[in-house]
């Protein structure tokens, strides 16, 4: 959803006049635009007598500073100003190399992945979104916008090794080294429970065979554990006492041994449970993603990409041109929505744009282009799927000219494209993310021939064994569209139009436009899937469905803070507003399941979850991507901070049972529909969080075995943190609280790469 919008820079276009303010500024614009844009013109250099070469680069370079002349004098740049409420979603400085993380709350489980953890996010330049204020008008930056920064966790995990004595080590005590034990020191043991040492050896005891030791005992380990080198560390991992019950009980029966080789023997104890104990590192980092864009604007040192995004027409015209006539680009490319990896690289996205590749071990930009060498040309969708059991990547490609909508599949080495499709759409759908199915068990258990006869001769292949044994890629082809002829006559570049159709295709991995099988669905808006599959006859989709949606804004004649307002307030209007006779609640987005049956045409779609909460971004075990799943997380949206704000909170997460219903109705709840049990993961007051994503745990078969990490923030202490949630005990406190060393602004999307080391391939 962070990038739908600016995929093309999609217009939010108003005919109402700017501010009072405003108006003032452009009025004194025009009075002195002509004498300031002489003043500058005086300064450009005009080199005639020179060779054609250096001719040509004086004009082009002349020509540049020109533009540059122009736009310094005729536009202003103005900042957006942050409600105190909305504080942490302002930009935070670029750090750039790695810090050790040394506030810790809990243990890292022991079957937690070594890997990496990245979020990305808009991080604007400059210190906050601007607008641009011109003899054209107003244009501005949207909340969406801002240059992308990744930030970073980082986990790995060693072993303290302490070797473990020889018996040679061990010296024999003389009698003058034993000790007459006193009463205070040692109870006396029975022959049971401590038999006579050798000479060659001390026996190794246990607990049942050793009394209780006293308090000076246990603070005599103690003591040796912190002054020991490898065995005194800070580490919450390494402080649980109550682990060493085994070696204070030991410590009680050797006491009449020499302090030395008191020493020595509880060393050993000490090693026989330490050895194999984890030791987690984790690191943070943070870095803004380069694209070509982010290199011409941090060269000029100074706001220098006009907006185009919001804004009146004429405004935004200009702005487009000028940009592209400066920049040889209409608009700024973010790569501020996703993350993720394919063929063993890192990738930051932003569907405006083609991805970016990230040197995952230090954030570096290596690439700011990722084109398939050269063979794609067009925008990339911010949620590639990666196939089931092929591991080539399913992408689409829109634009606001025709074609409108362009789908490709990716090798897995990422070098070459296997299937480009229009799909000849009539007009330009915002498709912020697409489904796969894969028929794994046929996959798996059929011969290589079958799946090459599959895509090579799908036509026939359907007629004759029917649509099941082909995967296939879901089109969710909603009404918020772009029209430019829209935008031409003063309107909106990007609208959601809730009497318009919506459809949902089904097509087969390698089909062509004409293979799509459309199925005419409810109008509804939506951004999020959390999976599809294939169950007997029906395809399954389920996503996250709202009736409105949250970009590009209000047309004109609404105020823009108090429509975003509404649309968060749930539970309806307060009583001030109540006469008003507004709508509210309409960005409320609920869980949702459409059945598609492939043979008969029939469509089954219903809600999953009730109206208690609205919830979004959701995730699901990605191991799991294209098959039949039993359970989907999502971030639950706080009403009352989200209208307060009037930007989107997220103070809850949840976990669905797609397979199980709820035991008990909601209180109070009418709805005469049925819906899946839900379990809820509260934050404490004032916190809220941002790129959840799940990880499995290793060496684990369970669907929901596993973690959900996501950054939170607390707005009352201005705290940033990652917390580690068990699924398996969703509803309980987080396993682990990672405390960062700096603020993290609320993001979008998130990801978990185990193994980074091993997985980044340049």
């Amino acid at each position: 959803m962070a990038s739908s919008c600016s995929a093309f820079q999609l217009t939010s276009v108003k005919k109402t006049s700017i501010s009072p303010k405003s108006s003032d500024l452009r009025n004194s614009l025009s009075t002195t635009v002509l004498k300031a844009f002489r003043k500058k013109i005086l300064h450009i250099p005009m080199e005639l007598n020179v060779s054609r070469r250096i001719l040509h680069r004086t004009i082009k370079d002349t020509s540049s500073k020109m533009l540059d002349a122009f736009v310094d004098s005729v536009f202003k740049f103005v900042d957006q100003p942050y409600l105190p409420s909305q504080s942490n979603f302002a930009p935070v400085e670029e750090i750039g190399h790695d810090v050790m993380i040394d506030n810790i709350e809990g243990q890292i489980p022991t079957d937690f992945p070594m890997g990496v953890y990245v979020r990305n996010g808009a991080n604007p330049l400059f210190g906050g979104l601007k607008s641009a204020i011109s003899l054209f008008g107003q244009s501005s930056y949207c909340w969406l916008e801002g240059e992308g920064m990744l930030h970073a966790l980082y986990f790995t995990s060693s072993h303290i090794q302490v070797p473990k004595p020889t018996t040679s080590q061990v010296p024999k005590p003389t009698t003058s080294q034993v000790p007459k034990p006193t009463t205070y020191q040692v109870p006396k043991p029975t022959t049971s429970q401590v038999p006579k040492p050798t000479t060659s050896q001390v026996p190794k005891l246990t607990t049942s065979q050793v009394p209780k030791p006293t308090t000076s005992q246990v603070l005599h380990v103690r003591s040796f554990i912190a002054t020991s080198p490898g065995l005194s560390t800070t580490s919450s991992n390494y402080r649980s006492f109550n682990d060493l019950k085994n070696i204070y009980a030991i410590q009680g029966a050797i006491l009449t041994l020499s302090n030395e080789v008191n020493l020595l023997l509880a060393q050993l104890a000490i090693n026989d449970i330490f050895y194999s104990q984890e030791c987690w590192t984790v690191l943070y980092n943070n870095k803004y993603v380069e694209t070509e864009t982010f290199i011409q604007e941090k060269s000029k040192n100074k706001p220098s990409f006009l907006p185009v995004l919001e804004g009146n027409a004429p405004a935004i015209f200009a702005a487009y041109f000028l940009n592209l006539l400066r920049f040889g680009k209409p608009y700024k490319y973010i790569s501020n929505t996703n993350i993720f990896e394919h063929s063993g690289k890192l990738y930051s996205i932003a569907e405006n744009h083609l991805p970016q590749v990230i040197d995952v071990n230090t954030l570096e930009t290596i690439s700011p282009v990722w084109d398939v060498e050269g063979a794609w040309k067009r925008p990339f969708t911010a949620h590639p799927k990666k196939a089931p059991g092929t591991g080539e990547l399913v992408i689409i490609g829109v634009d606001v000219l025709k074609p409108f909508f362009v789908l490709r599949v990716i090798s897995v080495d990422g070098k070459k494209l296997l299937h480009e499709v229009d799909l000849k759409f009539k007009r330009n759908t915002i498709c912020h993310e697409i489904g796969i199915t894969e028929k794994y068990v046929l996959y798996y258990e059929s011969p290589i021939w079958i799946y090459l006869v599959c895509k090579l001769f799908f036509n026939l292949l359907v007629t004759l064994f029917s649509s099941g044994l082909i995967m296939y890629n879901i089109i969710m082809d909603c009404p918020l569209t772009v029209d430019i002829n829209r935008l031409m006559k003063g309107g909106q570049l990007l609208k959601y139009d809730k009497e318009d159709y919506a459809n949902i295709g089904v097509m087969p991995r390698y089909g062509e436009a004409e293979s799509v099988r459309w199925f005419e669905v409810a109008p509804h808006c939506l951004f999020h899937i959390f999976n599809c599959y294939e169950h007997g006859d029906e395809v399954v989709v389920r996503g996250c469905r709202a009736l409105e949606s949250i970009v590009p804004g209000p047309d004109s004649g609404h105020d823009k803070t108090e429509w975003f307002s509404r649309g968060f307030q749930f539970t309806g209007p307060s009583e001030s507003t109540a006469n008003n006779n507004m709508e509210y609640g309409y960005f409320f987005s609920r869980a949702y399941e459409w059945r598609l049956n492939m043979i008969t045409g029939e469509v089954k779609e219903k809600h999953l979850t009730g109206t208690s909460f609205s919830m979004e971004f959701p995730v699901i075990n990605e191991k799991y991507t294209g098959i039949r799943n039993k359970y989907g997380y999502t971030q639950v949206v706080d009403s009352i901070a989200s209208s307060n704000s009037g930007l989107g909170k997220f103070g809850m997460l949840a976990k669905l049972y797609f397979e199980e219903l709820a035991t008990r109705p909601k209180k109070g709840q009418i709805d005469p529909e049925e819906f899946i049990k839900v379990e809820y993961h509260k934050f404490e007051k004032d916190n809220f969080c941002s790129g959840a994503t799940f990880v499995s745990k290793h060496g684990h078969q369970d669907e929901d075995d596993g973690w959900i990490l996501c950054f939170v923030h607390n707005e009352e202490t201005n705290v940033s943190q990652v917390h580690i949630i068990d699924t398996k005990n969703f509803e309980a406190k987080p396993v682990v609280k990672i405390t960062l060393p700096q603020r993290v602004p609320y993001g979008f999307h998130g990801a978990y790469i185990p193994n980074y080391f091993q997985q980044q391939q340049i």
